[in-house]
């Protein structure tokens, strides 16, 4: 199963997730819907929601986190707390919500809604705790990265993460990620790398 979590002003309607589910048709495929920008309440759906769906897995059958941005950012954290995810794949991650969020305080607009909020520094500044924590040193990771990310450049979690797994860096593109068809494949890995033998 592959559980997509969005980024920042998002949802799981996104055209990212639309397209991640058409290309991973061969798989059982959620894209979740959550409060990106509130760290306390986006954990505490997320959590609820990879409980239920971790009771509805098969068995054998890997569980794969795909989180793109902010996605990539939770994705580390709830590797943390549930032994179920075989594997994490960050596109282009958040690693300092607190800063790089600092540019988009104030009415933000929903890309894949069109539903309109507002983001306070309270928000931005409870990420911080939160940045510190680092992956289990056990977790598969995939990291994908597009060198013309203009949000986050990428040589931040190129060097973060290239000795914790595996990490690919694609010329041009942006932050919304401009390769997942060539990347795809590699997806795919990740969900073959938690197949029991």
């Amino acid at each position: 199963m592959f559980i997509y979590l969005h980024g920042f002003a998002s949802s799981a309607g996104s055209e990212k997730a639309r397209e991640l589910k058409a290309m991973l048709t061969d798989y059982r495929f959620m894209a979740l819907t959550y409060p990106a920008h509130r760290i306390e309440q986006a954990l505490a759906t997320l959590r609820d929601e990879l409980h239920r769906h971790i009771r509805q897995l098969l068995p054998g059958e890997p569980l794969v986190l795909i989180g793109s941005s902010l996605g990539g950012f939770y994705a580390k954290l709830l590797a943390r707390e549930f032994d179920a995810i075989n594997h994490v794949v960050m596109i282009n991650p958040a690693l300092t919500p607190s800063r790089t969020l600092q540019q988009v305080i104030g009415t933000n607009r929903n890309y894949s809604t069109g539903e309109e909020f507002v983001l306070t520094q309270e928000e931005v500044a409870a990420f911080q705790p939160y940045e510190a924590l680092e992956l289990p040193p056990t977790t598969r990771l995939t990291v994908l990265l597009d060198e013309g990310d203009e949000a986050i450049p990428y040589q931040q979690a190129y060097e973060k993460y290239r000795e914790s797994g595996r990490v690919v860096v694609y010329p041009g593109g942006s932050h919304r990620f401009e390769h997942l068809t060539e990347a795809v494949g590699l997806i795919e890995d990740a969900h073959r790398s938690g197949v029991s033998p």
